[in-house]
């Protein structure tokens, strides 16, 4: 396969991409919050980082591959400060 996605990996049949994730330690101070079953990580982002774009850094934070790869009161940790490495 070639092309835009080839270096993709596929996973129980979805596209995982293999971009850089940042160590826990690069966050500098975070928050916790125990989430909804209507939350949303866009949400979340344009509530603390004013983009809801910013998603990803939620994500990231938690280990979460998906954009809804999380349940109902899950305790979620919000990085305050994005230091990659």
């Amino acid at each position: 396969m070639s092309g835009r996605y080839s270096d993709l990996k596929i996973i129980n049949n979805r596209f995982v991409a293999t971009r850089y994730r940042p160590k826990a330690n690069t966050y500098g101070s975070t928050i916790t919050i125990e989430v909804s079953a209507d939350t949303r990580l866009d949400k979340l982002a344009m509530d603390f980082y004013g983009d809801g774009a910013l998603w990803w850094r939620i994500a990231d934070a938690n280990g979460i591959g998906f954009f809804f790869d999380y349940k109902a009161r899950q305790t979620l940790v919000i990085p305050l400060d994005y230091n990659p490495e």
